[in-house]
């Protein structure tokens, strides 16, 4: 593949992820300005925001969890590959590129059932709107 096809795929994957924060509105918190700032009262100010704000704090664990259990398997995935398989770059190439894929079909898998969760979820409150409760 010669290096201006990569290179626009990455162009194209990172379109991907730029267009939806253009589409989706960010919740914007409101700064309150002091002057006794210190590093470790912004520290604070910054954890009680996330508990405080619905869903962030799982977000955050999500991102954790993800950071502590996914990126040490990245990391030592070509040192794996060489010295126990034996493979070279293509074998590693396609064990990282086997695993995004796999990243992206978990994650259309998850949205898959959240969108049936959504779905049934709607009709189920149209019929308690529509049929009269006993």
């Amino acid at each position: 593949m010669p290096i201006g096809w990569a290179l626009s795929i990455d162009v194209f994957t990172a379109l991907c992820a730029v267009i939806p924060l253009l589409i989706f509105a960010i919740p914007q918190s409101r700064a309150v300005r002091r002057a006794d700032t210190s590093m470790v009262s912004e520290f604070k100010e910054g954890i009680d925001t996330i508990r405080n704000t619905p869903g962030l704090a799982r977000l955050f664990l999500l991102l954790a969890t993800t950071v502590l259990v996914i990126m040490p398997s990245f990391t030592l995935l070509p040192l794996l590959v060489k010295q126990y398989f034996g493979g070279g770059a293509n074998q590693v190439a396609l064990m990282e590129g086997l695993s995004g894929v796999g990243m992206v079909l978990g994650g259309l898998a998850v949205a898959a059932m959240q969108l049936k969760t959504l779905f049934t979820g709607f009709w189920q409150g149209l019929l308690r709107l529509v049929l009269p409760s006993h």
